[in-house]
């Protein structure tokens, strides 16, 4: 019987420390709302780990299909950045101003979609309960 909780143990342990290379994610200048990636096996791009991370460049549209989504189902840390450089906070990493635009991973459908945001912490609250998302589409007052 100990030998299976130690195995147990180890298999859970060597589990737990598998990490994905990070994923840094890079938008076009000024952009605001939702975007997402979509598997398409057929007319996706491929994610390749470059300088140590998988970088995804998300067109205007705000739609970026790749052919496969196996970087994103393993434990990864994510980044952002604007196309000029200009970093862009991840949501609840450390203290923003109300009015911060951050980074947000917001939900995967079916492991097949995956939907980010960039916005205000209100925009984003605000787009985690519409049924309705839309690409982009953040209006500001």
């Amino acid at each position: 019987m100990q030998e299976w909780v130690l195995l147990g143990f180890l298999v859970c342990l060597n589990a737990c420390e598998r990490t994905g290379e990070p994923v840094y994610f890079v938008v076009p200048n000024n952009y605001r709302g939702a975007f997402k990636l979509v598997v398409d096996e057929k007319d996706g791009i491929i994610m390749a780990a470059q300088d140590g991370r998988f970088t995804c460049v998300i067109p205007q549209s705000g739609v970026l299909k790749v052919k496969t989504n196996k970087p994103l189902l393993v434990w990864h840390r994510i980044s952002a950045s604007y196309a000029d450089g200009t970093s862009i906070p991840l949501i609840g990493e450390g203290s923003v101003a109300t009015n911060t635009v951050v980074f947000s991973s917001l939900q995967s459908v079916n492991n097949q979609t995956y939907w980010f945001f960039i916005g205000t912490e209100e925009e984003i609250r605000a787009a985690q309960k519409n049924p309705n998302l839309q690409i982009g589409g953040v209006n500001r007052k």
